[in-house]
């Protein structure tokens, strides 16, 4: 079986629910341009791809530990 990458456009025009795809989607690799464009940085190719995979393999152990803490937050709120 051989599989076949998509771009993001030819992906949404087959995405059965648009809306919430934008809503759960994180453009990480604009991100990271954004950051690289506010910091006025001069960063090549090869360091954005170093950076996206590095921050995609990161421990998101803080952001569980965030998650809950936001759901207590919200139920001590109720």
């Amino acid at each position: 079986m051989q599989t076949t990458t998509k771009s993001l456009a030819q992906w949404l025009e087959e995405c059965p629910n648009k809306i919430e795809f934008y809503r759960r989607f994180i453009d990480v690799k604009e991100d990271i341009n954004l950051v690289i464009e506010d910091e006025e940085l001069e960063v090549d190719d090869d360091t954005k791809a170093i950076v996206l995979k590095r921050y995609m393999n990161q421990d998101w152990s803080e952001n569980n530990e965030f998650i809950s803490y936001l759901i207590r937050e919200v139920q001590e709120a109720n």
